[in-house]
Order: C-alpha cells, then structure tokens, then sequence
C-alpha cells in the first residue's frame, strides 16, 4: 500500500503562516497582497475598509494536496493581466 494513499499514515508538515498583524496598520493590505501571492499565486486585492484591514493565511501540504485557511476583513482578490503575466506556473 502506498503510505500517501492512506490517512493514518499523513503527517502535518510545517504550516506555514501570515498575519497582518505583524506589520503597521498602514501596510497591512500591502503586506496581504504580497502573502496570498506567496501562498497561492500572483494576484492582486482591494478592501473597502483598507484603514482598518487584517487578515491571515495558515497553509500546509497534507499528502498530495494543499490546506489553506484565509480568515480576515472584506476584500476583492482578482488575477489582473500584469499578475498573471508575473506567474512562475501556468494556471
């Protein structure tokens, strides 16, 4: 049996994880954008209430896949021209 194939066998690799709150108010959303880049891919985001933005991302590899978890203030995450242009992968 192959070890990835079965659950009792996973292990939880190192999660890895970001906060807004480990940088200034006034460059959080900047932070954040740099974050989900890292995390997922090249893309950008807004938030209606950018003076007062937080969010964080906590990922990890389980087996074959990827788990993220995103909680934070309201925001738009969208892949503009210039971004997907910046991608290492093709998506």
């Amino acid at each position: 049996m192959n070890p990835d194939s079965d659950p009792s066998t996973l292990t939880t690799a190192a999660i890895r994880r970001w906060s807004t709150d480990a940088v200034p108010t006034g460059q959080r959303l900047d932070y954040w954008i740099g974050a989900i880049c890292e995390g997922f891919l090249e893309m950008e985001a807004t938030s209606p209430s950018a003076a007062r933005f937080h969010s964080s991302l906590e990922s990890a590899r389980l087996g074959g896949i990827g788990v993220n978890r995103v909680r934070g203030s309201a925001q738009d995450v969208y892949r503009s021209a210039g971004a997907i242009a910046k991608s290492r992968e093709n998506h």
